[in-house]
């Protein structure tokens, strides 16, 4: 399974899609409040006696379950764990985090006995499997963070290249567990000492925020882990992603044209592609979509030009062309989420809402935590289900909080819901700007009061 598994949001000036600039690349077991991305696997070891496939399923309800907690729905975070308690075959680290995720489920019992019998198992295992050290003292991080914090760092300055690079399991639970700093410093003397490691290289990347000033080291981190590894193209990938995190789209789309070169299936580079672009100033501009209409002339199995074009003439409002685009699409790049999200709105905006719910459903098992797709579905069920489209449009609010969303997004959002709550459908008027709102009516009074004097003047004249 690759290390990076992004998620994709686009803007949307036509129907008010998630427009910000969201940032990728986030270590998915951080549970930041910016997106994620699946922890950098260790270095596969000796012993491969789990099921490698059941272990990565309960990791998969483990991020569901974090997603849901952070939606704050905690009813459904307890039913994904349970669901992962009941499969077999999952590694002894993984069972000690999904105990730990259940402690904070407020099932202490079940959690405790989980991650302790986790514990004990891999302290036995430690003993006589040195190889199983690293996940032992990982697990330990769950419980005594700073004693396993001083056993990894102790072990990675003596350690070899290799052996190094297994201590990135330490780095992540430190991540998970809110020790962000502690975890970023682990990393760096890990790459330190084993400079061609790269899960450690995504973890670093991960944990370095790309938001303001930390868009610059994100791209330091990105720009030395390529040194070291300069064919990597999930590394490659994560460049993409630092300069697309600092405005820089133009070179950002570079990048992500070069991953897709490489693996047109690259998880998250297409829609990344698509949301470079179309953050372009221009983007909406005749000689722009030219460009891609130019490119489909010259080979029409161009794939990323046709996504683009769909998503183009998705913000110029011209929706049957976006299903032109893209609907072909769905069978060359079935795992892109965008494909069918914007197929669906596309559909909504031609007075299809059937249509539109089913390729929503789509999107549902693509992905689990898109803002957007939650968005979308508001706006499908805002006239039909009221209750489940005020619920869906604060699901999508919760998802946001912390990402780089505009002003104006923000109040739309945010007022929507304020007026909803109150038991009806705003209108444009709720959601202009507060200050207009008042603004307005009052210079209208005051705009009619100076005729009104002016009128009484003119008549004493």
């Amino acid at each position: 399974m690759r290390e990076l598994r992004v998620l994709t949001l686009h803007l949307d000036r036509q129907t008010g899609l998630f427009d910000d600039r969201p940032l990728r690349g986030y270590l998915r077991s951080v549970e930041t409040a910016f997106t994620w991305h699946r922890p950098a696997a260790s270095p596969p070891r000796p012993k491969a006696a789990r099921d490698t496939g059941a272990d990565e399923a309960v990791q998969s309800l483990l991020q569901e379950a974090r997603t849901s907690l952070r939606l704050g729905e905690r009813d459904k975070a307890l039913a994904k764990a349970r669901a992962a308690q009941r499969l077999s075959g999952a590694r002894a680290l993984t069972r000690a985090r999904l105990g730990a995720l259940l402690l904070t489920l407020d099932d202490k019992v079940v959690g405790a006995k989980l991650r302790d019998q986790a514990l004990s198992e891999l302290a036995a295992r430690a003993r006589s499997e040195p190889d199983m050290r690293v996940d032992h003292v990982a697990a330990l991080a769950l419980v005594q963070p700073d004693e396993a914090l001083a056993v990894a760092r102790a072990a990675v300055a003596k350690a070899s290249d290799e052996s190094a690079c297994a201590w990135v399991a330490l780095v992540d639970t430190l991540a998970s567990g809110g020790r962000r700093p502690d975890a970023r410093a682990l990393a760096e003397q890990i790459v330190g000492r084993a400079p061609r490691c790269k899960s450690a290289w995504l973890s670093l990347g991960g944990l370095t925020p790309h938001l303001g000033a930390g868009a610059a080291t994100a791209l330091a981190v990105a720009n030395r882990a390529l040194r070291e590894l300069p064919d990597d193209i999930d590394l490659l990938f994560m460049k993409g992603s630092a300069l697309h995190g600092a405005w820089r789209n133009e070179e950002a789309a570079v990048i992500w044209e070069q991953v897709l070169a490489r693996d047109l299936h690259h998880p998250g580079a297409m829609g990344l592609l698509a949301t470079a672009y179309t953050q372009l100033d221009e983007s909406t501009d005749d000689a722009f979509i030219a460009r891609f209409e130019a490119r489909l002339r010259r080979d029409p199995n161009d794939v990323v030009a046709a996504y683009a074009k769909g998503t183009i003439h998705y913000y110029r409002g011209e929706f049957a062309q976006v299903l032109q685009a893209l609907e072909p699409l769905q069978e060359v790049v079935p795992e892109e989420p965008r494909v069918w999200l914007y197929t669906a709105m596309a559909h909504f905006e031609l007075g299809r809402p059937d249509k539109t719910e089913a390729l929503l459903a789509r999107v549902a098992a693509l992905t689990h935590d898109d803002p957007d797709y939650y968005y979308c579905r508001s706006i499908l069920n805002r006239e039909r289900d009221f209750d489940q489209s005020l619920a869906d449009l604060e699901r999508f609010e919760r998802l946001s909080r912390g990402r780089l969303i505009t002003t104006t997004k923000l109040h739309r959002v945010r007022r929507t819901i304020e007026v909803m709550r109150s038991g009806r459908l705003p209108t444009w008027w709720d959601l202009l700007p507060g200050w207009l709102r008042w603004g307005l009516p009052i210079a209208v009074v005051l705009a009619l009061l100076a005729l009104g004097m002016r009128s009484i003047r003119r008549r004493g004249a």
